[in-house]
């Protein structure tokens, strides 16, 4: 049996008659319900499972064709839904930063003011780069990590300069709570 990943929610496998054959499947129970299908499936199933690191649970659908004499092909399509909270799972758990671009200190100051008001203010850096100041603070898809990601963008812009290249390249102006210490130097 060979097994293909096709896109995020689709796997091809290839089965040789032969093959099926010595597992029990005869031709004319090709294409009737047996209990061998539930056992092939999931061994299908399981090898995906190990090959690329699914979860199947959910719907799946399974396209059958039989292209030659000799093999059939089977497209299993797994439910996108569940796939997206799986590789959003996955996500979550690794260290994604956010990072925001100032071109005043002004438009820095704004934020952390309304970001007090709201109180979201994230565990942030500051950084100078390229006569820019960057923000950057580790996501965690709490509610104030979004509150403090939306109001970013109103005083500032998501920047597409890695926190690693603005660490190695710009200079550090406040290494943690970078709001909470603007906001004591510049008070209103």
């Amino acid at each position: 049996m060979k097994l293909e990943r096709l896109s995020l929610n689709k796997i091809k496998y290839s089965i040789k008659l032969d093959e099926l054959t010595k597992r029990g499947f005869l031709y004319h129970d090709l294409w009737k319900e047996t209990f061998i299908w539930d056992e092939l499936f999931d061994e299908m199933f399981e090898e995906a499972k190990a090959r690329y690191n699914l979860h199947i649970n959910g719907t799946v659908a399974i396209e059958i064709y039989s292209f030659t004499a000799e093999e059939l092909t089977l497209i299993v399509t797994l439910d996108e839904h569940d796939l997206e909270k799986e590789e959003a799972g996955k996500i979550k758990k690794s260290n994604i930063q956010r990072v925001f671009s100032f071109v005043h200190l002004d438009d820095l100051l704004h934020l952390a003011y309304t970001l007090r008001h709201l109180n979201a203010i994230p565990d942030c850096t500051l950084i100078l780069f390229n006569d820019h100041y960057f923000l950057t603070w580790l996501q965690d898809y709490s509610t104030n990590d979004q509150v403090a990601s939306m109001i970013g963008e109103e005083y500032g812009e998501r920047s597409l300069i890695s926190p690693h290249m603005l660490n190695e390249y710009g200079t550090t102006i406040f290494k943690e709570q970078a709001l909470f210490s603007l906001l004591h130097y510049f008070q209103p």
